[in-house]
């Protein structure tokens, strides 16, 4: 009798299928069931977002614009909404959630543009907070820039990245505050980090774009505590704790042992902590920074990558935090993508992402057509290309993000040729 035989007539062969049928019975359904549920969150979310009409708006600024960047940082303030998922049949059965908006700089061919992409439905309050702190901006609707490109590799190049802090998003990077913007310097005087980025930009030409986008959201409670199950925190948990770590109050001194606190620190700790109870005081938004060179092949200048991949060093802070790009479409070494599939991939994926203002989902949603008919729905996303947001406040944000004055001498930056202003009191009429 050989060895399976006996295994047979020894009855575990029949242990093991109970031990299976009963695994199958109950834990099957489970499987099933978290599938499932995953597959209809997907399903009602883009349904939502692809019912919600939405609107590109360029913004023109007068000459002679010299605002604070605290005037777009009260702009933003009011971006900060957290309404529309406030029960669970909104987030679960009708697939809504919070809104986001996208500020958007772009360069085409060296002309630079500042874009706002938002749901049709927020287009007059948008409006309306911009009138209330630059009286004489110019609002239009305009043609969504990057729907208008059709992009296909075998006419254009791409580079590509998003950019995040290298340090926990808690930690600042460097403000306009950092550079004296805050107390309304004159022209002649300021020092706007947002200028060798415009006139970087500005120099671009014929066949050749850059497009930067940041999408916004307001920030809530979505972090699992750690050690926790199901405790939710907001990022002031992790600084708090960072403070802590910093000014060693979780450090029990020894039985006559005199610890004097404010001398354990450093200067660069200090001025860590202070940066850090500073940020804490702002409006927080989940963000994501994206960057696009896209050109045509005979204009594409390879280089420009590695230039584009330090474009958001101006903000950077050494002692505190600093930008860097992540998400790259192409790979460090030809051993990763030896026949160049992937790093394709890479490009018309992040194209895509762009495109949708896809920001905060790992799921891309497709605008239109059918979510289930539509396979790029569910095999375009790269396994490289994983969204993780980054959280900035209010005063990082405007920092980035805002009108840079008459300081900027960029020639091609879009302005409004004359200021608005009311007529004589006294005109007959």
């Amino acid at each position: 009798m050989n060895i399976y035989a006996q295994f047979l007539e020894s009855g575990m062969m029949a242990s093991i299928l109970k031990i299976v049928y009963i695994f199958i019975v109950i834990f099957g359904p489970i499987a099933f069931a978290m599938e499932f549920w995953k597959s209809w969150i997907k399903y009602t979310r883009a349904k939502f977002i692809a019912a919600q009409p939405v609107v590109v708006l360029e913004l023109l600024i007068p000459r002679g614009e010299a605002k604070s960047p605290l005037a777009m940082e009260l702009f933003i303030t009011a971006l900060h909404q957290t309404g529309g998922e406030s029960t669970w049949y909104d987030r679960y059965i009708l697939g809504k959630n919070r809104p986001w908006f996208s500020l958007e700089l772009v360069s085409i061919e060296g002309t630079i543009h500042f874009f706002i992409w938002t749901r049709d439905r927020w287009r007059g309050w948008i409006e309306s907070q911009l009138y209330a702190q630059f009286p004489d901006i110019e609002i239009r609707r305009v043609d969504d820039y990057a729907a208008e490109l059709n992009f296909n590799l075998d006419e254009y190049n791409m580079w590509g990245a998003d950019y995040i802090k290298k340090e926990p998003s808690h930690i600042p990077i460097r403000t306009y505050v950092g550079y004296g913007l805050d107390k309304d310097p004159e022209e002649e005087f300021k020092v706007d980090p947002l200028t060798p980025l415009l006139e970087l930009l500005g120099s671009f030409g014929k066949g050749e774009q850059y497009w930067l986008q940041i999408g916004v959201r307001a920030h809530k409670k979505e972090i699992t505590k750690p050690g926790t199950w199901f405790e939710k925190v907001d990022w002031t948990h992790a600084a708090k704790e960072d403070i802590k770590k910093l000014m060693q109050r979780d450090k029990k001194p020894k039985e006559g042992e005199i610890v004097i606190r404010d001398l354990s620190m450093t200067k660069g700790e200090k001025e860590k902590v202070e940066a850090i109870e500073k940020n804490l005081s702002k409006l927080a938004f989940d963000c994501v920074i994206r960057g696009i060179y896209v050109a045509k092949k005979d204009v594409y200048n390879g280089p420009m990558g590695g230039v584009l991949a330090g474009l958001m060093r101006p903000f950077n802070a050494p002692n505190l935090n600093t930008f860097g790009p992540s998400n790259t479409v192409d790979y460090d070494y030809p051993w990763y993508d030896f026949w160049g599939r992937r790093e394709q991939k890479n490009k018309y994926n992040l194209m895509k992402v762009y495109k949708e203002r896809s920001f905060f989902f790992k799921e891309y949603f497709p605008r239109k057509a059918n979510f289930w008919m539509d396979p790029l729905a569910t095999t375009l996303w790269s396994e490289k290309y994983k969204i993780a947001p980054l959280v900035m406040t209010t005063e990082e944000l405007a920092t980035i993000y805002h009108f840079p004055g008459d300081v900027a001498r960029t020639p091609s930056l879009m302005r409004v040729t004359a200021k608005k202003a009311e007529p004589p009191a006294n005109l007959p009429i």
